[in-house]
């Protein structure tokens, strides 16, 4: 059974710069990727692109499809536009992350996984909203946060 897909789709690949010969569901078993610097798989469905313009980021290892891409970057105007063709691990999604916001000059703060960080600047100074969304102490920098623990952190 062929899948077709919807039209924006085909539609946006003009965006992506990339054709959808194939699509399909897959098992939660993930299948490895080859591609930047940090190990991949993906699972739970795959789309199998053929880039036209855009750089592969990601491609597939399994016998038969080594030859298609899995994740795509294409630069589009004064940006770029990524395209993630299935359930993508992790740290793939973190790296790709990461690449972004340096790429956009957007400033991260790391902290701990379930700690919502953001910085608000008032006047001429510099806060910190820290949020645990967790039942488990977790922290940030220097900071500590019981279990669902909000704080303003001026810095």
């Amino acid at each position: 059974m062929r899948t077709i897909l919807p039209l924006a789709i085909q539609a946006d690949a003009q965006l992506l710069r990339i054709r959808f010969p194939r699509h399909e569901h897959r098992s939660d078993r993930g299948l490895d990727l080859a591609g930047l610097q940090v190990p991949a798989s993906i699972s739970v469905w795959r789309d199998l692109l053929v880039p036209e313009q855009a750089e592969t980021l990601y491609s597939y290892q399994d016998q038969f499809y080594k030859q298609y891409a899995a994740v795509t970057k294409n630069t589009f105007g004064k940006g770029n536009v990524y395209y993630v063709g299935g359930g993508l691990s992790e740290e793939a999604l973190e790296k790709i992350a990461a690449d972004v916001t340096s790429d956009c000059g957007i400033e991260t703060i790391e902290s701990d996984r379930d700690v919502e960080v953001y910085r608000r600047h008032i006047g001429g100074d510099s806060y910190l909203f820290l949020m645990n969304h967790s039942d488990k102490e977790k922290s940030c920098g220097n900071e500590k946060l019981g279990p669902f623990e909000s704080r303003i952190v001026k810095g």
